[in-house]
Order: structure tokens, then C-alpha cells, then sequence
């Protein structure tokens, strides 16, 4: 596979939240991913027109 460590998350305080997210049911990581997925969205969207 290589050691390709583009995509590796670099802020340790966010790979700890997402280690804790991993752990938690089905239905809040679904909700949290739609928050995270909204905040995504709309950064790329200002940047877009900016």
C-alpha cells in the first residue's frame, strides 16, 4: 500500500474526537456526520464566492 499520508489527519484534537465519535451508536454518528457534512458545505460554498 505505500505509506501515502496525504489524507492522514494531522490535528491530534480532531482525530480524538473522531476516535470517540467511532465508538458511539449508529444514530448519533449519523447525526453528527450531517453536521459536520453542513459545516463542510457551507465553508466550500463561501469559498466559492469569495
Amino acid at each position: 500500500m505505500g505509506s501515502d499520508d496525504t489524507n492522514a489527519i494531522k490535528d491530534t484534537s480532531l482525530l480524538k474526537y473522531f476516535k470517540e465519535i467511532d465508538n458511539m451508536p449508529d444514530d448519533i454518528k449519523d447525526s453528527l456526520i450531517k453536521v459536520i457534512d453542513a459545516y463542510v458545505r457551507d465553508y466550500k460554498t463561501r469559498q466559492a464566492y469569495a
